[in-house]
């Protein structure tokens, strides 16, 4: 194990000096993420027996070079296409009176309150112990065992559109915030009830059984304040002051989800009562052990072409009458030591026991290429809304290949699609005014 974390830790800082010491970009994010849930995974099993193979370390490493290496060409060949030069513009979004923002927060309560009363209506017909204080809890058990008949599409849609205007509003504060409140115009009653409009689209995404959707949010929220930022204070290059000081609000933004993580799995009863260390390890340090477990036991399988990896697409697939293998909801679970087990692996496992050893280093090197599009991307376009939410959502995968596969099997999904969709409909008809600035590519030290 400690192995694996001295490579990763060099591979770390040559990811963080080639890409402008951003921490955000692609390939540092993508070795951040192994390199701390091996941090986890070490610091549970010194001084017990419990390690993993020199071949996993090398597996992993080897996948993460694969992922660099393509990533530098999808870089070069952007700039290639689009220039080295970066051109700096920001949509600014405008937002209804107040009364419209309060009429739209009273229709917002009324769908959590419905979302609400069709969750005590699923969590009764499990249960009729049942009630508002264990409902999600039920409802999880409904989900797992399938024996929910069937769903209101309506409310779904409806709900749909409250959590989507959530990152809509959540938005449109970072930018009072970085732009100015002058620039954009608006009162601090407004504000007031732009958070309270963000507080209930969350409620309304609690509801159902996951918990990765605060992860997702927060990631949105982090890569949208980030990133303006950048683009404001034109810089291309962030100094060593500056890296640190995004690492520590990376952290901060880590606290926050793992606080959110826990409550959340006490209210469905995932977590039970494990305490921090050992929910910490389960949800994350626990996967590199798990995939060296899982990597030992590999027998090929007669499943699907993908159907770990494919998932979500293969339900959009379902969702449009085709009929496709989609049966995989949740791995086995495996032994991690300790009287421990877990079923998160890193998306490594899932790529392999899809696709094989190959199989891997194509499906990363593939990753690779688009995140170096991309970034480049990024900096040419990144103050549009719509493409800061879209590279939210690939950061988001990135970020949580150390734990698992949510960049295809997730990202690519109905629900995602239906995310995007609405976002970009809010944005155009929102987005008003354009702010334009031009700056050269230079260092800031």
């Amino acid at each position: 194990m400690l192995a694996l974390v001295l490579m990763l830790f060099l591979l770390t800082i040559f990811a963080l000096v080639s890409s402008n010491c951003d921490p955000m970009a692609p390939f540092p994010l993508v070795c951040e993420s192994f390199l701390l849930t091996s941090l986890i995974a070490l610091s549970n099993v010194i001084g017990t027996p419990v390690d993993i193979s020199f071949e996993t370390s090398l597996f992993i490493v080897s996948a993460l070079a694969a992922f660099a290496l393509s990533f530098f060409l999808g870089s070069a060949y952007s700039t290639t296409i689009a220039g080295k030069q970066y051109s700096n513009y920001m949509v600014i979004l405008r937002l209804p009176k107040k009364k419209i923002t309060f009429i739209y927060l009273i229709f917002c309560v009324f769908i959590l309150y419905l979302g609400i009363q069709n969750a005590m209506s699923t969590a009764l017909s499990v249960s009729i112990n049942a009630d508002y204080s264990n409902m999600m809890e039920y409802n999880r058990a409904a989900s797992v065992h399938g024996t929910i008949e069937s769903r209101n599409m309506a409310l779904t849609l409806v709900s749909f559109f409250v959590q989507v205007s959530g990152y809509f509003y959540s938005y449109f504060l970072i930018q009072k915030i970085v732009i100015g409140e002058e620039k954009v115009g608006t009162s601090l009653l407004q504000s007031k009830l732009e958070m309270i409009v963000i507080l209930v689209s969350l409620l309304v995404s609690a509801l159902g059984s996951g918990r990765t959707f605060m992860l997702q949010y927060i990631c949105f929220v982090f890569i949208v304040a980030y990133y303006l930022n950048i683009f404001k204070s034109k810089r291309t290059r962030l100094s060593l002051n500056r890296l640190f000081s995004v690492i520590k609000r990376m952290f901060v933004a880590f606290v926050i989800f793992f606080t959110v993580f826990q409550t959340l799995g006490l209210l469905t009863g995932k977590t039970g009562k494990s305490s921090w260390d050992e929910m910490l390890f389960g949800y994350s340090g626990a996967a590199i052990i798990a995939l060296d477990r899982s990597l030992e036991v590999y027998k090929p399988d007669s499943r699907f072409f993908g159907e770990e990896t494919f998932f979500g697409f293969y339900g959009l697939l379902n969702a449009c009458g085709m009929s496709v293998p989609n049966d995989i909801h949740f791995l086995p679970f495996v032994s991690v030591g300790k009287g421990k087990s877990t079923n998160i692996y890193t998306a490594l496992r899932t790529y392999y026991y899809d696709f094989g050893l190959v199989g891997v280093y194509i499906i990363e090197c593939l990753i690779g290429f688009f995140a170096g599009i991309a970034y480049h991307l990024l900096r040419k376009w990144g103050g549009h809304p719509i493409y800061l939410m879209l590279y939210s959502f690939l950061i988001y995968g990135i970020a949580m290949q150390g734990i698992g596969e949510c960049l295809i099997r997730f990202v690519l999904s109905i629900s995602q699609l239906v995310y995007i969709i609405i976002f970009s409909l809010l944005v155009l008809l929102y987005g008003k005014r354009t702010l334009f600035t031009q700056y050269e590519h230079r260092s800031v030290r």
